[in-house]
């Protein structure tokens, strides 16, 4: 399909070595992986089957009578605040000893600051300063 293909060029060309290494540690470490972003989900799950996620929670959207993909979206975009609900939906039953959440977005600071643990990986000017300010992480992936 043609979000597979997608999905193939994604992770070929746009996906660092270091961040795909953190994926595969966390992973070895027995974490539940869920990728939250506000990329289409119809992408979004082709990219995380291939990195071995277990979870996606991304902005859905509606399909048409003949079950074509809509320029419009389902529900809410999955940004910022909106995200940081539908992860806590997502967990609300899942008994969970910590959360960690990795951005390269100061969008997500709802969710960074909610977490555990907050990485900003490879942060502009805004993530890093509210990196600074809220005591979160910063990783710099190459």
């Amino acid at each position: 399909t043609l979000a597979n293909r997608f999905a193939n060029v994604m992770i070929s060309r746009n996906l660092l070595a270091d961040a795909v290494a953190q994926v595969r540690a966390e992973r070895a470490a027995g974490a539940r992986l869920i990728l939250a972003t506000a990329s289409p989900d119809f992408y979004a799950k082709s990219i995380a089957e291939r990195l071995g996620f277990d979870q996606v929670i991304a902005t859905q959207h509606q399909r048409t009578t003949s079950a074509q993909i809509s320029h419009k979206i389902a529900g809410e975009n999955c940004y910022g605040a909106a995200k940081l609900g539908l992860v806590r939906t997502a967990l609300a039953d899942a008994k969970v000893a910590e959360i960690r959440f990795y951005s390269d977005s100061a969008s997500d600071a709802p969710l960074l600051d909610w977490v555990g643990s907050a990485y900003a990986v490879n942060p502009d000017r805004a993530l890093r300063r509210l990196a600074q300010q809220n005591g979160w992480s910063v990783l710099i992936f190459a």
